[in-house]
């Protein structure tokens, strides 16, 4: 299982992490006139993606169905920090996710506005950004100040031996399990 996150899983990260990185740097670069206001929304979408691959990164998780649960297991580097930093992680991770959908929506509605009227000014879509972020933006701050003023439910042996029987092979030794 390790083997299939350094070989794949980490590639495609960097890979992600590179062409975003990119993307930001061209748009910095300067942008031409006649895609000016677009590239905000491109903006956005690659330093959202930035922040995903952060939490991704850090997190390293992998999700075991064994019902009538289901068990993260975080390999990351969060492992040395704590069980309620992966679980930040993760949970910022799929934030993210549902941040880069909100964008990428937006970026349609742009594309199907300017057919028929004027390409809405700078300002305007920074702003629409901004507002169909804070629900999203709310909902994380407030999951992760409960998750570090009350503790997660605290380790239970019966995650670590329902995994040590799906994969027998694999040696559990600081990954953390919830």
């Amino acid at each position: 299982q390790t083997m299939i996150v350094h070989f794949f899983h980490l590639p495609m990260l960097g890979f992600g992490l590179i062409m975003s990185l990119l993307l930001l740097l061209s748009i910095a670069r300067g942008t031409p006139n006649t895609i000016k206001n677009y590239s905000i929304l491109l903006f956005w979408g690659a330093f959202n993606d930035l922040i995903s691959i952060a939490a991704d990164i850090m997190s390293m998780e992998r999700l075991t169905v064994r019902l009538p649960s289901f068990i993260f297991i975080a390999v990351g580097p969060c492992t040395s920090i704590s069980l309620d930093f992966c679980n930040y992680c993760n949970s910022f991770f799929c934030g993210t996710i549902v941040q880069s959908t909100i964008i990428q929506c937006i970026s349609f509605w742009y594309r199907a506005r300017i057919l028929q009227k004027p390409a809405p000014s700078a300002l305007l879509l920074n702003v629409i950004v901004m507002c169909c972020a804070l629900p999203n933006i709310a909902h994380m701050v407030r999951s992760k100040v409960q998750v570090f003023f009350k503790r997660m439910k605290d380790y239970d042996p019966a995650l670590l031996a329902a995994v040590q029987e799906l994969y027998p092979n694999t040696n559990w030794t600081g990954a953390y399990l919830y």
